[in-house]
C-alpha cells in the first residue's frame, strides 16, 4: 500500500488486491468512502489501509495531489477493476492547487441512494408545506373543512417516517391513508413520468404490499381493498 500511494512499481492485480476486497459483491448502496491524499508519504498509506478495514466500502474515491500521474496507468489498467477511482489535483493560472471535483460534486457522489441531495430533496418535500399555504387561502364549505389536512398529508405514513409533520398511527386520518395509497399507486404507474417509465400495476401493488406488511408505512387493510377493487382498470 506504502509502495502503491508513493507511485512505486506495482502490478495491476497487486494494486486491485490493495484496493478493494475480493470475493465481494459490490453494491453501490453501500459506503463510498472518498480519502483525499495531500502528498505521498507512509502515513497516507497507513491511514487508508485503516480505512479500508474498518469501513469496507464497495467504492473507493481517492483525491491525490497533481505528482499522483505514476499511479493512473496502474488504477485504469483493464486488471485493476473498478469501483476504485482516482482523481488528482490541478494547479490553475494563479498557481493555486485546486481539487478537480467540488465539495458539491464529492458530495453529490456519496449519495447512496437515488440521486437528490439532502437540499434537492427538502426542495421537493416542501410541495406538501406549500399545499397547506395555498388551501390556508380558501374558505372550505363545512362538508369540506378537511381537504386542507388531507391534501398536504399525502405524504404522511403509518411509522413516523413520513414529512411534513412525521404522523404516525392513528394520528394519520383514513382519507390521508387512502390518498397516500392512491398518490404512490399512481406515481409508479404513471406514463406521463420524463424521468421514469411506468411500471405495472402488479408491479406497482408489489411495492404498496412491502410498505404495507413489511416496512409498516402504509395501512394493509386499505392496501388489501384497493388491490382487489381493481378500480384502475375501470378508471371508476
Amino acid at each position: 500500500m506504502e509502495e502503491l500511494l508513493r507511485g512505486q512499481e506495482i502490478s495491476p492485480v497487486e494494486a486491485k488486491k490493495l484496493l478493494v476486497f475480493p470475493g465481494t459483491d459490490y453494491d453501490l448502496s453501500r459506503p463510498l468512502l472518498f480519502f483525499p491524499v495531500r502528498h505521498h508519504s507512509p502515513a497516507c498509506a497507513f491511514h487508508l489501509k485503516r480505512a479500508l478495514e474498518a469501513y469496507r466500502p464497495d467504492c473507493v474515491l481517492i483525491e491525490g495531489p497533481e505528482n499522483a500521474n505514476p499511479l493512473i496507468p496502474v488504477l485504469s489498467h483493464p486488471d485493476t477493476e473498478a469501483p476504485v477511482a482516482l482523481y488528482y489535483s490541478y494547479r490553475d493560472r494563479d498557481g493555486q492547487e485546486r481539487p478537480w471535483l467540488t465539495p458539491e460534486e464529492r458530495a453529490m457522489l456519496s449519495i447512496r441512494k437515488g440521486t437528490l441531495s439532502d437540499r434537492e430533496r427538502e426542495t421537493i418535500q416542501s410541495h406538501a408545506v406549500m399545499t397547506d399555504k395555498l388551501l390556508s387561502q380558501i374558505r372550505f364549505s363545512p362538508e369540506l373543512s378537511h381537504v386542507r389536512e388531507w391534501a398536504a398529508g399525502h405524504h404522511e405514513f403509518l411509522d413516523g417516517s413520513g414529512y411534513p409533520k412525521h404522523l404516525s398511527g392513528e394520528d394519520v386520518p383514513i382519507e390521508v391513508r387512502i390518498i397516500t395509497i392512491l398518490d404512490i399507486f399512481d406515481a409508479l404507474t404513471a406514463g406521463d413520468r420524463p424521468y421514469k417509465p411506468g411500471m405495472s400495476p402488479e408491479r406497482a401493488l408489489s411495492i404498496l404490499d412491502a410498505m404495507a406488511n413489511k416496512e409498516g408505512k402504509l395501512d394493509p387493510d386499505l392496501v388489501r381493498l384497493f388491490a382487489e377493487s381493481r378500480c384502475w382498470e375501470t378508471g371508476t
